[in-house]
């Protein structure tokens, strides 16, 4: 599938109700294929993946719309339970409080919890990864992680660079 953003018509986040805050809903994440449907929570504490899914916030812009890579988790005995479920082309819809954004799954991978390579945070093209602990049915620590790769489909890129 080929991206539809309309570089033309940015969304404002500062008229949306500004940008999120940690431990805010960012939105929902709906995964079909899977049958993923939860919250968003701005943030990653274990407090908040008790809620939903997380959107890591270490760096400014990597949200829906930012044009940077997002890293969205959830635990695998929760939320995420199913990932593995997804299979490539499958779609994520996402419904932020400023807008909808659709991405398609075009890769997966298991890696060890440690690799430094599995994703690329300075990157200049939006992807989404969806990631939980691997394997999906243990319940104590694991040492490995399954990622979805997911490149936008459609949905407005936010209009201003975040602070």
């Amino acid at each position: 599938m080929q991206a539809l953003y309309d570089a033309n018509q940015p969304v404002s986040i500062e008229e949306k109700g500004g940008w999120p805050q940690p431990h805010q809903v960012l939105g929902t994440v709906t995964l079909e294929d899977a049958g993923i449907a939860c919250d968003i929570y701005y943030g990653d504490t274990q407090a908040d993946l008790r809620h939903g899914a997380c959107c890591y916030d270490a760096q400014p812009g990597h949200i829906p719309g930012g044009g940077k890579t997002m890293l969205i988790g959830a635990h695998n005995n929760t939320y995420f339970h199913t990932l593995g479920e997804a299979e490539i082309g499958s779609l994520v819809q996402i419904e932020t409080y400023y807008g909808r954004y659709t991405y398609e799954v075009y890769d997966t991978a298991v890696v060890r919890e440690d690799d430094p390579t599995v994703y690329d945070l300075n990157a200049d093209t939006e992807t989404l990864i969806l990631y939980t602990c691997y394997p999906f049915d243990q319940l104590s620590r694991t040492y490995y992680r399954y990622f979805l790769y997911c490149r936008p489909v459609w949905g407005q890129p936010i209009a201003e660079v975040q602070p």
